[in-house]
């Protein structure tokens, strides 16, 4: 007797509906940490080659214009606040 009403609880609509929705939950929120991830790659995508640029820059910066004239001088709150960013990079790693 037990037997045949947990089966009838089991195949009820109730319950398929419910695990339906779970169904549908999980799959958003797969797509959901799916796009964050996505959205993690591009950014870190970005910093990296942020910080590939400012290298370049800062190697050609050490040289002379043409016509030897020396390069003009950084500002100074640019020049604080890029050694800031290098410094703060040396201590994150993004493994």
């Amino acid at each position: 007797m037990g037997l045949l009403k947990n089966l009838r609880l089991l195949f009820s609509d109730s319950l398929i509906s419910r695990m339906a929705e779970v169904e549908n939950r999980q799959d958003l929120l797969e797509e959901h940490v799916e796009g964050r991830l996505d959205s993690m790659k591009q950014y870190h995508a970005r910093v990296v080659k942020r910080e590939r640029d400012v290298e370049a820059g800062s190697r050609t910066n050490d040289r002379k214009a043409p016509r030897g004239e020396p390069t003009p001088a950084v500002n100074p709150a640019v020049q604080r606040l890029l050694e800031r960013r290098a410094r703060r990079g040396g201590q994150l790693s993004l493994g």
